[in-house]
């Protein structure tokens, strides 16, 4: 079994891979990681390490100036970008890549001013209006224009303790491992789940394509920045 074929595997069973200080983490549903995986996963540790750590780049001598490029033109994939293309290729629907930041909102929400600090969020940065496709049958990455950002609402208001409680743990797993389309984006989404009238879950899914582990805390950071702003009008996105 290639380290391609074990991520395809272990991605259609729902494991989830990360690299944490050097360290191969994992988590996995409930009998997800038969033994037969599990056994694979050891041989192949080293390899999956170094295909999730993908490559770096080193600093350049002083004076060096990393020259601009046009950004209307499609752009090459690195080499991390396309060990998680070509996996999604053979595994479509992988969600090992899937990166997910669940949130719990308590006060009155302003939907609204949410789906504006998104959009903002967005325009500010292009890694996140990134998608995927193929141009002479080589990926490359085209960088999108958003107008709108809309975050969907389940209403479990309905629902009561244990109940609305497995119910939204079954819908946050399943909004997790819903796949992208990586040729047309969007490679970012969230939705809200509202459990009463002060209090509201939220996840957002990036792919890890346009992110990583490490920019998870800082995209969340800057969301809540945004949110107040728009909630207090201050800002001019």
């Amino acid at each position: 079994m290639t380290v391609f074929e074990l991520m395809s595997r272990l991605g259609a069973a729902g494991i989830k891979l990360w690299v944490e200080e050097g360290q191969l983490k994992f988590k996995a549903p409930k009998g997800a990681l038969t033994p037969e995986l599990k056994d694979a996963l050891v041989a192949k540790k080293a390899e999956v390490i170094e295909f999730l750590g993908g490559t770096k780049v080193g600093a350049g001598q002083d004076g060096d100036r990393i020259p601009a490029v046009d950004r209307s033109k499609p752009l090459r994939l690195s080499h991390a970008q396309n060990r998680l293309w070509f996996v999604e290729q053979m595994s479509p629907g992988n969600s090992t890549f899937h990166i997910p930041a669940p949130l719990l909102l308590k006060g009155i929400l302003d939907r609204g001013a949410l789906e504006r600090a998104f959009l903002g969020l967005l325009r500010r940065h292009e890694a996140l209006r990134t998608v995927i496709q193929l141009h002479d049958d080589e990926p490359k990455q085209i960088i999108q224009t958003v107008e709108r950002f809309v975050i969907p609402v389940d209403d479990l208001t309905t629902l009561t303790g244990d109940e609305r409680s497995r119910e939204l743990r079954s819908r946050v797993e399943r909004e997790i491992r819903t796949p992208f389309d990586l040729a047309n984006g969007p490679m970012v989404r969230a939705r809200l789940y509202k459990l009463d009238d002060n209090e509201h879950a939220l996840v957002v899914v990036i792919h890890h394509l346009v992110t990583d582990g490490w920019s998870m805390g800082i995209f969340v950071r800057e969301m809540a920045a945004l949110y107040a702003a728009e909630r207090m009008g201050v800002y001019a996105g």
